[in-house]
């Protein structure tokens, strides 16, 4: 009777225990046997009723017996960096309760992208006369941020001005200092009313000199400015020299495009693929005993379709016989890149009600099953994901600025909208 009596007691709390394993996670993103996964993957699951005492622990690797990869995650989510391109990963979770339970999810695959959709630079991206774009001053605490690869540029904090200007590019002919360029096919004309004459052809743009008030200084050997095509990791090296007046100037140039990633623009929109081209630029103009430097780093941003660049940021120095005495950095978005991050609809009525408390409201979206949705931090990490449905849960996420994707089956993003959880 006493044997009976533990060996009930013992079946029950080994019952108890088993009723109090967690659920095993589940839902994965990407999905399982997805194709064209980024490189540098946020992976995430879901897990019912979760609880957040519970750990978990991801193996990943290239077979189907993947090693430890990260261990004691407080958050269904980790954001993966370093993998192979057009590779096959499996991947698995286990997670802990507060009481050592454990569940295992099932094995999942997926398949990286075979290699970044990134522009490649040709003569396609140059301008030529009566062609121009349309900046926006930008301002605020500018940083060129981070360079190599899967890099993410923040810029969403930014002011942009309301005003904007128009880069035109004029034919040579039409403009006063023609006559010592002769082999120039473009000219621009800056905001000091300077004109700085160009060759461009399929191989690169050279500046040939620049003419200012009544003078111009001509490059007897002409700079690089770029050279065609133009992809990751690419360089140039170039020395040029000048001759204007009682000055002669002698200069070097350099140029990379030293990053690719995503980036944050103000007013919401990101932006993912995208190459950045560094140049720098160093010269000196020598008369009368002195020697006045001017130094210009800039930084320019591409995307893939797209000829205007979406963001520039440019830092000059300038000095006097070797001190210097003036630093200036200033920034500018194109048009283009300020479009609003709602131009992405399925149609005219769909929207969200914006601010948010503990869910998104979708209005005018039909046919909830045919889309998921995707919701970023502002620094482009996955939050959370699931299934479309007209209200959608987020009351575990913290308050703040969010953006929402929907994508279809194919994994096309259909609809984008910046949001505030309050």
């Amino acid at each position: 009777m006493k044997n009976n009596f533990l060996f009930l007691f013992f079946a029950i709390l080994w019952s108890l225990g088993m009723e109090a394993q967690p659920p095993a996670p589940a839902s994965p993103i990407p999905q399982h046997e997805a194709t064209d996964v980024s490189v540098s993957p946020v992976l995430s699951w879901s897990v019912v009723n979760w609880n957040p005492t519970c750990r978990y622990d991801v193996y990943l690797g290239l077979s189907p017996s993947p090693p430890l990869k990260f261990e004691n995650l407080k958050d269904p989510q980790v954001l993966v960096t370093g993998l192979l391109a057009d590779v096959k990963y499996y991947w698995y979770v286990i997670v802990y309760d507060s009481g050592y339970r454990q569940a295992f999810s099932p094995l999942w695959s997926f398949t990286t992208r075979k290699n970044p959709v990134l522009p490649l630079i040709n003569h396609e991206y140059t301008y030529y006369p009566n062609e121009s774009i349309l900046t926006y001053n930008v301002v605020g605490n500018l940083d060129a941020g981070e360079n190599g690869p899967n890099a993410i540029w923040d810029f969403s904090n930014l002011t942009v001005a309301s005003n904007y200007q128009e880069i035109k590019y004029l034919n040579p002919s039409a403009t006063p200092f023609v006559g010592g360029f002769p082999m120039s096919n473009v000219a621009l004309k800056d905001e000091l009313n300077q004109y700085h004459y160009f060759r461009y052809s399929n191989d690169g743009i050279q500046k040939l000199g620049i003419g200012t008030g009544v003078s111009s200084t001509i490059y007897t050997n002409p700079e690089t400015i770029i050279t065609y095509p133009f992809i990751y990791d690419s360089e140039f090296n170039d020395t040029y020299t000048g001759i204007g007046g009682n000055t002669n100037r002698s200069g070097v140039s350099y140029g990379t495009a030293d990053a690719y990633g995503t980036l944050l623009l103000p007013g919401g929109n990101v932006l993912r693929d995208i190459l950045r081209v560094k140049t720098e630029s160093a010269y000196f103009d020598y008369y009368e005993g002195l020697v006045k430097g001017t130094s210009i780093t800039s930084y320019t941003w591409y995307q893939s379709g797209s000829k205007e660049p979406v963001f520039k940021f440019e830092i000059t120095t300038l000095s006097q016989n070797g001190t210097p005495y003036l630093n200036t950095k200033k920034a500018w978005m194109t048009k283009t890149a300020t479009s609003s991050p709602n131009d992405l609809e399925l149609n005219n009525k769909t929207s969200i009600l914006n601010p948010v408390k503990d869910k998104i409201q979708i209005l005018g979206l039909e046919n909830y099953e045919q889309y998921r949705f995707f919701i970023y931090s502002m620094n482009a990490i996955l939050v959370n994901s699931g299934q479309a449905s007209p209200r959608i849960d987020v009351s575990e996420i913290s308050s703040g600025m969010y953006i929402i994707e929907l994508r279809n089956k194919k994994n096309e993003v259909i609809f984008r909208s910046k949001f505030i959880i309050q």
